[in-house]
């Protein structure tokens, strides 16, 4: 499994959407390897974590996960990676664990790892399944965006064995924005655990709409993004 973030090291909800699924496919009977570009401590028994750049690196504090391709050697001196951006320097730490890892599917989330995902293909011949949380439009805010990230959306997907969509949006956005035949994508939706939640009380309920609903106003919300995920079962 090649991402970019895990908790505590969220930039969005990219990170916390990774750790549940891998969580519930984990209690599926999956083995899992997750494979971030920053130094993490492997914490989470349901899976292991690796950093790429283990074995070279000393622990980095983050400042955010988009920074993480900022390594240091032990003398605590930048290390040159060689490469003009940090999802090169992935790829390219990437391909170092592929001989020496065992593994039967790859498993990747978003652009940002696509280039890494495809590197490990090509040197393992293994299947290769694109997980897309959005795609490049979505992130535009319904412009074109990035062409280099549409390059690499477009390319992934097209040499990709499955693609995986979290919405029947995405999956259709996904058809019209890069022509990928709609049998090759498979919607999976995102779920919700509810143990994560808490009753409310003073100390977390939001007292305006508290407010609100005492006074005898209805409130709707409408939810795009949720702070947890599980596979849907």
């Amino acid at each position: 499994m090649l991402g970019w973030e895990l908790p505590p090291n969220n930039s969005g909800g990219l990170g916390v959407a990774c750790l549940q699924l891998s969580k519930a496919l984990a209690e599926a009977g999956a083995d899992i390897e997750f494979v971030v570009p920053y130094y993490h401590p492997d914490e989470y028994s349901f899976m292991k974590v690796t950093s790429a750049a283990r074995g070279k690196f000393k622990p980095l504090d983050i400042l955010g996960v988009y920074d993480s391709y900022r390594y240091y050697d032990s003398n605590g001196s930048p290390f040159d990676l060689k490469v003009t951006d940090q999802q090169s320097a992935y790829a390219a730490m990437v391909a170092n664990l592929v001989e020496a890892t065992e593994f039967d599917v790859i498993h990747a989330h978003d652009w940002l790892t696509f280039r890494a995902a495809l590197l490990a293909r090509e040197l393992s011949g293994k299947p290769l399944v694109l997980h897309v949380h959005s795609i490049e439009r979505d992130r535009a805010g319904g412009n074109p965006g990035n062409p280099l990230v549409r390059e690499i959306e477009a390319t992934a997907m097209y040499l990709a064995d499955h693609v995986i969509a979290v919405s029947a949006k995405t999956k259709a956005d996904i058809v019209a924005d890069y022509a990928i035949p709609a049998d090759k994508i498979e919607v999976v939706h995102n779920s919700l655990d509810a143990s994560l939640f808490e009753p409310l009380d003073e100390s977390n309920a939001y007292k305006y709409l508290s407010l609100l609903k005492a006074n005898g106003y209805k409130v709707v919300c409408n939810v795009r993004g949720c702070a947890s995920y599980t596979a849907q079962s």
